[in-house]
């Protein structure tokens, strides 16, 4: 028997990219119903590996008029 190597490669160590998704500008008038917004998801290379990400608010001033499912 001929002695060899394998070699495992752990492809999902380091993602290749990671592109955010565009938002699309929302308005909204306190008197409406309440709104909501979904937020696409980054896509990132290779497709296979999972991503974890966060958000952050930078502009609360109407923080309390929103409010996020983290689902």
């Amino acid at each position: 028997m001929t002695p060899f190597t394998i070699t495992i490669v752990a492809d999902c160590d380091n993602p290749i990219s990671v592109t955010p998704s565009v938002l699309a500008d929302q308005e909204y008038t306190l008197t409406d119903s309440a709104k909501t917004y979904q937020i696409p998801a980054f896509t990132w290379s290779p497709p296979f590996c999972p991503i974890n990400y966060t958000y952050t608010i930078t502009g609360v001033d109407g923080d309390k008029a929103v409010s996020f499912d983290t689902k």
